[in-house]
């Protein structure tokens, strides 16, 4: 499965349904790459260790020197630009889970936002709020004497 954190974090408000259907298997996935990149990253981290180690012990020299030795080594920058992108790759899919967990929140305000009818009809610009609210109720007043008789 592809990932596109960007796409996969919108929100259609017209299907909420859908998108509620599709919020525990998009976490998951998230969860699981996130799960996996730590891993990468910890292997990453690791391989800098060994390399490290073995540089050490095959430099003469003071502290300083064997420092100087590992640091500028190939071996060593090549495992620590990978253990860098590798952190780096973490970093984004840990804060893609979090995300997932921000979108499951708003899923659910809009379901309520939705429950309310906040969707339902445009509210013109700088409407007072009691206006508004006026026009509820004679809506609401018309749809109750509109009911049909029963001869």
């Amino acid at each position: 499965m592809d990932l596109d954190y960007e796409k996969d974090l919108e929100i259609n408000k017209d299907k909420l349904d859908e998108e509620c259907a599709k919020q525990p298997n998009l976490y998951m996935a998230y969860a699981k790459a996130a799960a996996e990149a730590k891993k990468e990253f910890d292997f990453a981290w690791e391989r800098v260790k060994v390399i490290k180690a073995k540089l050490i012990k095959e430099a003469k020299g003071t502290a300083q020197e064997k420092e100087a030795y590992y640091r500028d080594h190939p071996d060593h920058q090549k495992a620590k630009k990978a253990k860098d992108e590798a952190e780096y790759n973490y970093n984004i899919l840990n804060g893609a889970v979090f995300a997932f967990s921000q979108r499951k929140t708003m899923i659910e305000m809009m379901v309520k936002l939705w429950a309310g009818e906040y969707f339902s009809t445009p509210i013109p610009e700088r409407v007072p709020r009691k206006k508004l609210e006026e026009e509820k109720e004679r809506r609401a007043r018309g749809k109750i004497r509109t009911k049909r008789r029963v001869d």
